[in-house]
């Protein structure tokens, strides 16, 4: 069984239409040529004449008034900054901020998983500070400040011991220590 290919050109209808319509004009011209020479002059009451068919779209135009720029105006204002600290800023505005900073690694991922109990009350808690009692703090510095504070009061011991005194409430027996020195 052979079977054949149809190609269809691009455009093909286009064409075709196109096509059509160029002789559907001729043919109208030649039909309203025709009728004025034959039809038209048959009936006295008539006469011939030519119209000019516009098939064009109206032209709109918008009427804009330019008026001249006076003298500009400059105004000359101080422009003040505040910076606002990141929170890596303020834990190492403290005396033991590389502590701090570690503990808020070890208690939270650096603010990433925070104790979500103080999260849903609208307040913060990234450093494992006294969670077994659900203390919340109102601001990060607030929190900051607190944890310099216990870690001033409990200076004078070995750091080991502080960071499980910290975690587990108890001097000894924490792997604590080790993942602090991870980091």
């Amino acid at each position: 069984m052979r079977t054949k290919t149809i190609t269809i050109q691009p455009f093909a209808y286009i064409r075709a239409f196109c096509f059509v319509a160029f002789w559907m004009l001729i043919l109208t011209h030649l039909f309203v040529v025709g009728m004025q020479k034959v039809i038209i002059p048959a009936v006295d009451n008539w006469s011939a004449q030519t119209f000019q068919v516009v098939a064009f779209a109206p032209t709109v135009r918008k009427t804009v008034v330019v008026k001249p720029i006076e003298k500009p105006i400059v105004v000359h204002q101080a422009v003040t900054t505040k910076l606002i600290p990141t929170k890596k800023d303020i834990i190492f505005s403290q005396k033991h901020g590389d502590i701090i900073f570690r503990i808020w690694g070890l208690e939270s991922s650096f603010g990433q998983e925070p104790f979500l109990y103080c999260t849903r009350q609208g307040k913060i808690s990234d450093m494992g500070y006294n969670v077994l009692n659900h203390q919340c703090f109102d601001s990060f510095t607030q929190e900051v400040t607190t944890v310099e504070g216990w870690l001033e009061s409990h200076e004078g011991m070995p750091l080991g011991q502080e960071l499980c005194l910290y975690n587990t409430g108890k001097v000894l027996g924490c792997e604590y220590e080790i993942n602090f020195l991870s980091l």
